[in-house]
């Protein structure tokens, strides 16, 4: 493709971004958004310093950036997280070209990340800056690497001879991600993905090169250093030095839980339509049931799909099977990366949270990546133009590839602009939350919250009492009930 070409992706890329959250722009605060945002002292005491030895620091930087700028005006923090949601589409672009695709299939999976609707709960809510932030400095990490990697890499020399080794890329890459990790603790896996990516380029081959197992242990001791600093800098409120508490307060049920929660993020992937904000309310799971059957299933199902794909015979390497086999191996590396990137939240670590759509933003990458091997390979070889590329009648692999992929790009911007309607304020989201599962103690102290807000102490009390009985108990709902009985006083 030319380079007019690609200014053109680059320019559609954005203008998807744009679209499908320009409408998100006039939305409130909702949930997080007061307390990290809009009533934090870090933000309006412009003290960088003291901001840069709290939890997440990168993340409260932007916004006290966002604040000298904007003022506290929710429009203008949502309008970064838009800007920094575009970066993060761009930087895959590239990052896919990087790790080997062609532009097409790079493209049609920027793309499908631009507007997947899971990335609302991260980009249209103005606390998900945390995950945009470390996805995109993830993925700037992992692009560098793999780029530093081509220049490295036994196999490729072997076909392009002797090229400089980038190293100032392997640098770029480790300050990436020290980065993400300073936006959030999912960007720990970094190290694993450097493995991963040595391997599908030189497999086997580097079992025979002594220098691999150094650099094999020193990623490894990385990602074993900032899990460790992520257990013991709060990155779970549930687990400390001192112990690790569990949901349900029963490790049984705590990990009959956990085995659902694979099966439910991976819907939320290929099935984005039930997007919740508040998910307090998760069913902790008591006993086997078949939803902990089917999910531990799925995950089965992936694994020996991933071996299926990688034990692929080599045999008669004609330019059509080379091409065959890339795509495998492509799509097993991106199953495994959508695994271990989303690993750090499927509850082997106790989290305070135990599901977030939010989660789903560095994950997601895998599934986008896969979408645009499968488009690039059914479409063919070629640079077909527009019109070409639904001409059934010329190709028709071609034309249900460009059908999937347009269906798909259409679907999911349909689907992310109305979550953005949803999140207006808290009433909307809090009535969209409702409409798919009945509210968690979260939510119905929230909705008591605000009445006791408009003066209403008796509507106010009415929640706080159904969020007594469902059990729970959070810090926030003793201070409601503080306020209500305040509020009756007066």
């Amino acid at each position: 493709m030319t380079e007019k070409s690609s200014k053109k992706q680059i320019f559609f890329l954005v203008l998807a971004v744009f679209f499908v959250y320009f409408n998100s722009l006039p939305n409130d605060f909702i949930f997080d958004d007061i307390p990290l945002v809009q009533n934090s002292l870090w933000i309006t005491s412009a003290n960088f310093i003291d901001i840069l030895r709290s939890y997440r620091p990168l993340r409260y930087v932007s916004y006290a950036v966002d604040y000298r700028i904007f003022g506290m005006n929710p429009a203008g923090f949502r309008l970064m997280n838009i800007i920094y949601h575009t970066v993060s589409v761009l930087a895959l672009f590239w990052a896919l070209k990087m790790f080997g695709l062609t532009k097409r299939a790079a493209f049609a999976a920027a793309l499908i990340f631009a507007v997947h609707p899971v990335n609302t709960d991260a980009v249209a809510y103005i606390s998900g800056r945390r995950d945009v932030l470390m996805g995109l400095f993830y993925i700037l990490s992992i692009g560098c690497f793999f780029r530093f990697y081509r220049t490295v890499s036994p196999a490729e020399r072997a076909v392009s001879g002797s090229v400089k080794k980038q190293w100032w890329m392997l640098v770029l890459s480790l300050v990436f991600m020290v980065v993400s990790i300073m936006s959030k603790e999912m960007g720990a896996t970094i190290p694993l993905v450097f493995i991963m990516y040595a391997a599908y380029k030189d497999g086997a081959a580097l079992l025979k090169k002594p220098w691999f197992y150094f650099v094999a242990m020193v990623f490894l001791l990385l990602f074993s250093f900032f899990a460790f600093l992520t257990i013991s800098g709060g990155g779970s409120a549930l687990v400390s030095l001192e112990g690790i508490r569990f949901h349900g307060n029963s490790p049984e049920v705590h990990y009959l839980t956990a085995a659902t929660i694979f099966l439910h993020y991976l819907k939320l992937t290929v099935f984005p339509w039930k997007l919740i904000l508040d998910n307090a309310g998760y069913p902790l799971v008591l006993d086997w049931n078949f939803e902990v059957f089917f999910s531990i299933l799925s995950i089965f199902v992936l694994v020996f799909l991933v071996w299926s794909l990688l034990t692929t015979s080599r045999k008669n390497k004609t330019n059509s099977t080379a091409e065959r086999l890339e795509t495998r191996h492509g799509i097993a590396f991106w199953i495994v990366f959508f695994i271990v990137s989303l690993a750090p939240v499927l509850q082997i670590i106790p989290l305070h949270e135990i599901v977030a759509v939010h989660y789903l933003y560095v994950p997601i990458v895998g599934f986008c990546a896969i979408s645009g091997i499968l488009f690039d390979y059914f479409a063919g070889e070629g640079d077909a133009g527009f019109q070409q590329m639904f001409n059934f009648s010329e190709n028709r692999k071609r034309a249900v590839a460009a059908l999937c992929i347009t269906l798909i790009f259409s679907l999911f911007s349909l689907r992310t602009i109305s979550r953005n309607f949803e999140m207006k304020n808290i009433w909307t989201v809090l009535h969209a939350d409702a409409e798919k599962q009945p509210l968690s103690f979260r939510g119905l102290f929230t909705i008591g919250a605000e009445y006791l807000n408009m003066k209403f102490p008796d509507k106010a009390w009415e929640y706080y009492k159904q969020s007594i009985d469902t059990g729970y108990w959070d810090p926030n709902l003793l201070s409601n009930i503080i306020g209500y009985r305040i509020v009756r006083a007066a």
